[in-house]
């Protein structure tokens, strides 16, 4: 995957959407849906009015330290009736 040139997003999207991850914290799979580049675990918050961000709460919850504060966010949609589209 080429990370060089203005077209990196569209090659990363290329690339993943639709590959498999295993989410370290309840070790379960989940598909890629699509790369939020304008969303970071560091920008995003959660829609509660705590401006907890996703930094603070994978440590508080899951005592995991995300090591690259500014990477994009995977979008997952889930594809049980019940679930809500998550940002990870």
């Amino acid at each position: 995957m080429s990370t060089c040139g203005d077209d990196y997003q569209e090659s990363a999207r290329k690339e993943l959407i639709n590959k498999l991850v295993l989410t370290r914290y309840d070790n379960r799979t989940q598909r890629i849906d699509n790369i939020d580049f304008q969303l970071t675990p560091a920008t995003f918050t959660f829609n509660d009015d705590s401006q907890t961000t996703l930094i603070d709460y994978y440590l508080h919850k899951f005592d995991i330290t995300i090591k690259d504060p500014d990477q994009p966010l995977i979008v997952y949609c889930p594809r049980r009736p019940g679930e809500n589209t998550i940002n990870t």
